[in-house]
């Protein structure tokens, strides 16, 4: 997938603006495939007009300010594997990874949300402050009746597994050392780095997904093939799905 962006230079009419290749990252990375499909199911429901184009930009800009750098750096850690590098280098693309990261899950996704109508700060502030959001969420808003009785959960595990891990590092590890840096150790470590960046995007379209759901039309939902489908796989994760009841006039 190639992403160009304007380079826009001071004293030149807007005329003049060239494109440039911001990133080449192949479609065929799922993290890649599985954002592209979300900005599909803003069409498919009722956010409407300037409201459903800022909603599909901040979705890509979750793929493409976000996740892209993130692999970009990943790419990098994969390189550095066998080589002969300073440890401070090494030890840098570790931390640049978990800044662009953190700036993914919790910056722009986020801005993503709210574009969808709904608040998830709770879910980066402290314990008792989460625990008042998580609790009060499905509240928030009338379309929340309709959210997935399972989200919740969804957003405790999370927050209670990598993203605990990942909010130390960044805090005690990288920007206020503090403590014995060796129990960060682990961070520095390819499988470590492939595992967080798997974590992260799979988190954020978990996320998403539910959110979306909710804003979809005749009660549809986003459904995801049967392992034991024997048909043909599906060339995308989820599909809409009608209600039985529904009928087509």
């Amino acid at each position: 997938m190639a992403v160009h962006r304007i380079d826009a230079k001071n004293g030149q009419h807007p005329s003049q603006w060239k494109p440039v290749l911001y990133a080449n990252i192949g479609s065929d990375e799922e993290f890649v495939k599985q954002m592209l499909e979300l900005p599909t199911f803003v069409d498919g429901g009722n956010i409407e007009g300037d409201a459903r184009t800022r909603a599909k930009e901040a979705i890509l800009a979750v793929l493409v300010e976000g996740l892209m750098p993130s692999f970009l750096v990943l790419q990098k850690i994969r390189a550095s594997v066998g080589q002969p590098l300073p440890v401070m280098d090494q030890t840098e693309l570790y931390k640049d990874l978990s800044g662009k990261l953190w700036k993914a899950y919790k910056q722009l996704l986020q801005l993503a949300v709210k574009e969808l109508d709904f608040d998830i700060g709770f879910l980066y502030q402290k314990d008792s402050l989460f625990k008042a959001g998580v609790d009060n969420f499905r509240k928030s808003h009338p379309l929340l009746s309709k959210l997935r009785d399972d989200y919740e959960n969804l957003l405790k595990d999370n927050r209670n597994g990598w993203q605990a891990k990942l909010v130390e590092f960044r805090n005690e590890g990288v920007e206020h050392p503090a403590g014995d840096p060796q129990r960060f150790a682990g961070f520095y470590n390819p499988k470590t780095a492939e595992e967080l960046f798997d974590s992260v995007w799979g988190t954020i379209v978990d996320i998403l997904v539910p959110l979306l759901e909710v804003h979809l039309r005749f009660g549809a939902r986003l459904v995801e093939q049967h392992p034991d489908d024997p048909g043909p796989r599906w060339p995308n994760r989820f599909r809409f799905q009608l209600p039985p009841e529904y009928k087509f006039e």
